[in-house]
């Protein structure tokens, strides 16, 4: 009886080494897979970051442009306004010559030459200051 409890003594030893091998092998598969999943999931993140990293700069030239050229378009929009200014001043003046032109022909019809113009528009602008 004792050869037979030492063989069932000696199986039960050999079933648990076997368990025992097989959880140490499941184990190591277990950490391999989980080693694997995180160096997928670093992979993973460091091409999100790469990405992120990426846009963010993009982001960044795009205000930086954007920037730019607010400053441009007002500059223009100011030197916009000032041309209309003088635009504005020159047909002013323009309007101020055609009338003084007016009234500087001759009562018979005939206009004067050009330096008696001259003449006259002076006069008129002392008189008009």
């Amino acid at each position: 009886m004792t050869s037979i409890s030492d063989t069932l003594k000696a199986r039960a030893r050999k079933a648990e080494k076997e368990q025992s091998d097989k959880e140490k092998a499941f184990k190591k598969l277990l950490d391999e897979v989980h080693y694997n999943h995180d160096e997928s999931l670093q992979a993973q993140q460091d091409q999100y970051d790469a990405e992120l990293a990426e846009l963010l700069k993009f982001k960044k030239e795009l205000v930086r442009d954007y920037d730019r050229l607010t400053v441009k378009y007002h500059t223009a929009c100011a030197q916009v306004e000032d041309q209309n200014e003088k635009i504005n001043d020159l047909d002013a003046k323009l309007s101020e010559y055609t009338e003084v032109l007016d009234h500087i022909k001759a009562p018979d019809g005939p206009i004067y030459i050009h330096n008696q113009r001259q003449d006259i528009v002076k006069d008129l602008k002392r008189d008009a200051n």
